[in-house]
């Protein structure tokens, strides 16, 4: 009977194993990564820092680069991109297609397949291998669709990224408003050319 009974319980449990992660956060958090990156097939990889704030079950995403003097902010519910540009002091608005990938979240037309459990900084995530063209991939993602390490695709497994820290809690608005102060800038406005007066040397 308590043979069975075992039985019963792993068949359920196997049950309910999702066949997929979840595709992104569905709890605020804060993700700090570090990214193998380079900037073209023949440079050598550089760790770069990043950080990515989650809110509204994955609706909103700020992602910064820690050597770059901008950040990008995501809406998926106004369906529009913002970018803060620190140095102009501005920031610039564009649509955004909310089925767009952003690296941080799982394709859903990827086809992937369960592997083993692991722990990174602390957090329990399953991973995932997928398969895209010549070169195979895989991702660590939390049963709440946190993503803690992605392999790169291709021989070359440029772009891999692991995260460094994990942190849950709100997210206040001001993450993903305009910095106080900031102006909207006009991208479809470009500065007149010089006259050709004006290009003589006086």
């Amino acid at each position: 009977m308590k043979r069975a009974a075992l039985a019963a319980i792993a068949l359920l449990l196997t049950a309910q194993a999702p066949d997929r992660p979840t595709a992104q956060p569905i709890r605020d958090v804060t993700v700090e990564y570090t990214l193998q990156d380079a900037r073209d097939p023949n440079e050598v990889t550089r760790d770069r820092p990043l950080k990515v704030y989650w809110a509204k079950g994955g609706a909103r995403m700020r992602i910064e680069m820690g050597d770059e003097r901008s950040y990008v902010v995501l809406d998926r519910d106004s369906r529009r991109m913002m970018m803060v540009l620190l140095d102009e002091r501005g920031y610039v608005e564009v649509p955004f297609d909310p089925q767009r990938p952003t690296g941080f979240t799982v394709p859903p037309d990827l086809a992937l397949v369960r592997g083993r459990n692991e722990i990174i900084v602390g957090n329990p995530c399953t991973l995932w291998y997928a398969k895209r063209g010549e070169g195979g991939g895989s991702l660590c993602v939390t049963d709440d669709g946190v993503l803690l390490r992605a392999d790169g695709y291709g021989e070359q497994r440029r772009g891999n990224l692991v995260a460094t820290s994990v942190v849950y809690g709100p997210q206040p608005a001001s993450v993903f408003a305009p910095p106080a102060g900031f102006r909207k800038l006009d991208i479809t406005r470009r500065p007149a050319p010089a006259s050709p007066d004006a290009r003589k040397p006086g």
